[in-house]
């Protein structure tokens, strides 16, 4: 199954990398959200986890036209923060569908969350392709 991560702190996406390495994952990474747009308009997916403090565009945004235009990948989503987050964000996160894990964040934790949203490795799920051109207009508006 292949994921990927999307967080713009190299030390977080290596060891969420690593983590889901060891469980039998195969791991894209993107920055920010310009860069997991260009991903997910060229490879199928099977989940993703998203920081919510990334660069590129409004994560909140972003999370709802994902949820949107694909909803069975935000159901395979989970949203990593480190911030406090408003309980209205949270209600939206949760709403679309994705699980939401707060930093800092134990290895079992991770496991343990990407396994009830995405499942396990050998699940046999199919990834998700977004129609082509429907991330990138969001991101490229963003400075």
């Amino acid at each position: 199954m292949t994921i990927l991560v999307i967080d713009d702190d190299r030390s977080i996406y290596e060891t969420i990398e690593a983590v889901l390495a060891e469980d039998g994952y195969h791991c894209l990474t993107a920055k920010d959200t310009h860069e997991a747009d260009l991903v997910l308009e060229t490879v199928p997916v099977h989940g993703m986890t998203l920081d919510l403090n990334i660069n590129g565009c409004r994560p909140m945004e972003w999370i709802q036209h994902i949820a949107l235009l694909a909803p069975e990948l935000m159901l395979r989503t989970v949203v990593i923060t480190g911030n406090d987050i408003e309980e209205a964000d949270r209600k939206r996160i949760l709403e679309a569908g994705a699980g939401l894990v707060l930093k800092p964040i134990a290895e079992g934790e991770l496991r343990e969350a990407i396994r009830s949203s995405i499942g396990t490795a050998t699940a046999g799920i199919e990834p998700v392709k977004p129609p082509r051109g429907t991330f990138r207009p969001i991101s490229e508006d963003v400075e």
